[in-house]
């Protein structure tokens, strides 16, 4: 499945979204019966079976480096793991942050050692997913949302995706503009999706079937059709590069909004991987 192609999914995804007052209802219940499935998988991993091995509790305080490595080797002891195997095998561990900054650390302090196994070479730390969101909310909004530094004769545009959110939350301007914290950013992310997007199906019904798109009633090919098209017009390709001015060499604004539709469906879609496993 081309991302092309999942992004066109994401797109009629939203128009069935219980937040969207732009669309009528019977147009929603209308892509409902349409049952329009989950995407195509691009890639998936087969369901194998996995033997556990519970440990014996340790005694060991993880506040200090050295803590932690007398539980990591604590656990390398009762996991079976010898000195000879990690020479050509790699040992994937999953802990909380904290943890893993102490491990990582031991790496780099060890890593003048001669042996891959006194290096702990052969660790490889793998945050949780939650973890990855918010790193992903972190970099949206620090891309997107985070206003620029006020200068004299350089007020926010009233085009910009901050002033947007401004819209969205008018009494959380200094919250949104300083930290605004996970669960806000991904709200923003999504309404921020919900409004470009309708707003684009709503251009783009207007000018291929010349209605307004409340009044729209289209059959569930020229629904998939129409999803293409704003893919193709309103959302940037993965390799998009757009023009560094203004007026005839590109529409400054245009550019960016593509750019952030891409981002947030981007986004969307690692969130459905997520929740679909």
């Amino acid at each position: 499945m081309s991302m092309h192609s999942l992004f066109a999914w994401h797109v009629r995804d939203i128009l069935r979204n219980k937040d969207l007052e732009t669309i009528p209802e019977d147009l929603k219940d209308f892509f409902r019966k349409e049952k329009l499935g989950l995407p195509a998988q691009q890639s998936w991993i087969p369901h194998t079976k996995t033997t556990q091995k519970p440990l014996h509790t340790m005694n060991i305080s993880l506040s200090t480096s050295h803590g932690s490595a007398m539980a990591l080797e604590n656990i390398l002891k009762q996991g079976g793991a010898i000195r000879e195997q990690r020479k050509a095998h790699i040992l994937l561990m999953h802990a909380d942050l904290g943890a893993g900054k102490k491990y990582l650390g031991l790496q780099e302090s060890r890593g003048i050692k001669d042996d891959a196994w006194d290096r702990l070479q052969f660790i490889i730390f793998l945050p949780g997913w939650f973890h990855i969101r918010i790193a992903l909310a972190d970099a949206m909004h620090r891309l997107w949302m985070l206003p620029e530094r006020s200068r004299a004769g350089h007020p926010t545009h009233p085009h910009s995706l901050f002033h947007l959110c401004t819209l969205l939350r008018p009494r959380e301007i200094g919250k949104i503009s300083t930290n605004p914290g996970f669960r806000r950013t991904h709200s923003l992310i999504q309404h921020l999706a919900l409004a470009t997007i309708a707003d684009r199906w709503r251009l783009t019904v207007k000018r291929i079937h010349g209605v307004d798109l409340k009044n729209w009633r289209p059959t569930w090919d020229q629904v998939v059709d129409v999803s293409r098209q704003v893919v193709s017009e309103h959302v940037a390709a993965l390799t998009y590069r757009p023009a560094h001015l203004s007026g005839s060499n590109g529409d400054m604004v245009h550019n960016q909004i593509r750019l952030f539709n891409q981002n947030a469906l981007l986004y969307l879609t690692s969130g459905k991987a997520w929740h679909t496993s």
